[in-house]
């Protein structure tokens, strides 16, 4: 079961703009996103990443001026990421494709400024991850993919889509897939962005630009600047979930396993979608020996992960040792089998235990030097090096301009909060949580598509009209 995280490819829908210009109730900020994403890698699982996120999304614009640096860059070079490209590895040709379709897309290629800047870390991208694109499948209309997943939301009744739909939203759901319905002209380019402009219409009578969205970066100032978008934000979460599933669905038409020297590839999906479309996303069973709550809270005490709290330095080259040293492979390999065991009442919790702290404190060598020091350590004075090293290292800051480093005692302090860290937020952060949301949430057990349901969606769709031979 976790040995199948090195086969996975999920799709990572956290990473999309239209989330982040409609956001789901918690929203993601950059912090948040890296968590995401480095766990993904501490944890040996292939993340699958849509180019387009990283040329619309604000948050990850800075992901493609420097991947010798970058969280992104690391993750496709490590081999723990993968571009999921419209143009395949002509991801400048891709981008400038889609722009005759998608508003977004197309403000950027026409900023003459934005675009140079954009252009230059998609050529380097060609240039550096050529090996880690997978092509979007030449066979099959993506956007018809949407349109399918849409339609069928809009002809289930209430019992079957309450997880997405609430019943104060039903109505103006429908009024507006009747809206994008008759107005999507074929073969269905641009569905998503034509929905949220019939959201508009719907809840304004008007069109708004995206950009003058996006360009409001708190969620208060978009509310006040137009009173509308909680209402279309809402409507937007449902369009977002299952863009992100279809989109996997396509994923999975596309992925060879002879290119990506994967045994057994499959694709899953990270975004807010836990129940609906039963036949392609399900959760996975989990071992009879979690139904108890009291197993449920051991295997909480398992669980690694990075917190949001924590600062990076904006060097990222560590990812290509959490997920490429013999050390810690060895180590992610003895941990997730030992979880794995203690899952299947195999192994006692003390062992498991064990292997998790080994491989923590693999982790702890290869993250510490790219914390920043500045949010993550605090003094009052001249503290005496003695001292420090043996109080609690949660949340303080060294006073600045005090010069430790002869002592080595910056650098203790550092591993010792990424050690508390790693050690304690999967506890902190799961309490209330059972195994599978939790997991999910986690982000390092994210359910394979159905390849059953996949098929019988993927029947239905064929070519893009404009589609190379």
């Amino acid at each position: 079961m976790l040995g199948s995280l090195a086969d996975r490819l999920t799709y990572e829908g956290t990473l999309d703009d239209v989330v982040d210009r409609y956001p789901w109730p918690t929203p993601l900020d950059i912090g948040a996103i890296q968590q995401k994403l480095i766990t993904s890698a501490i944890y040996g699982k292939k993340t699958l990443i849509a180019d387009g996120y990283l040329v619309a999304n604000p948050l990850l614009l800075g992901e493609i001026a420097d991947v010798s640096r970058s969280l992104v860059g690391n993750l496709l070079m490590s081999g723990s990421a993968r571009l999921f490209a419209r143009g395949g590895v002509n991801l400048v040709d891709g981008i400038v494709d889609i722009s005759s379709k998608v508003t977004t897309h197309k403000a950027i290629v026409e900023s003459k400024q934005l675009w140079q800047r954009v252009k230059g870390g998609l050529e380097t991208l060609e240039r550096t991850v050529a090996d880690k694109i997978i092509p979007w499948p030449k066979h099959k209309n993506m956007s018809h993919l949407f349109y399918l997943l849409m339609e069928r939301l809009a002809g289930s009744p209430d019992y079957v889509t309450a997880s997405m739909i609430s019943p104060q939203s039903r109505k103006d759901f429908d009024d507006i897939f009747t809206r994008f319905a008759n107005s999507l002209p074929l073969p269905f380019d641009g569905a998503r962005g034509h929905w949220e402009r019939m959201c508009w219409q719907h809840f304004r009578g008007s069109d708004v630009d995206p950009f003058d969205i996006a360009n409001i970066r708190r969620l208060t100032d978009r509310s006040r600047a137009f009173p509308e978008y909680p209402a279309v934000r809402n409507i937007m979460n449902i369009a977002n979930e299952v863009y992100h599933l279809a989109y996997s669905v396509g994923a999975s038409c596309a992925v060879p396993s002879e290119s990506l020297a994967l045994a057994n590839p499959s694709v899953g999906v990270s975004t807010a979608l836990v129940t609906t479309f039963q036949d392609l996303l399900g959760e996975e069973a989990m071992p009879d020996t979690l139904v108890d709550r009291g197993k449920i809270q051991q295997l909480n005490q398992l669980i690694i992960s990075v917190p949001a709290t924590l600062r990076f330095n904006g060097d990222f080259s560590f990812i290509n040792r959490i997920v490429n040293d013999s050390d810690v492979v060895n180590s992610r390999r003895d941990y997730l089998s030992a979880m794995e065991a203690f899952m299947a009442d195999q192994l006692d919790i003390q062992r498991a235990m064990e292997a998790r702290d080994t491989f923590r404190e693999c982790l702890v060598a290869k993250i510490t030097p790219a914390v920043r020091e500045g949010t993550v350590l605090w003094a009052m004075g001249e503290v005496p090096g003695i001292m420090l090293e043996n109080v609690p290292a949660v949340g303080w800051i060294l006073r600045l301009g005090f010069d430790y480093s002869k002592s080595g005692i910056i650098e203790r302090l550092l591993k010792q909060r990424v050690r508390v860290a790693l050690s304690e937020e999967g506890i902190a952060a799961t309490q209330s949580a059972v195994a599978t949301p939790l997991a999910r949430r986690l982000g390092f057990y994210v359910g394979p598509l159905k390849a059953d349901g996949v098929q019988k969606l993927a029947d239905l769709v064929g070519r893009h009209p404009n589609a190379p031979p």
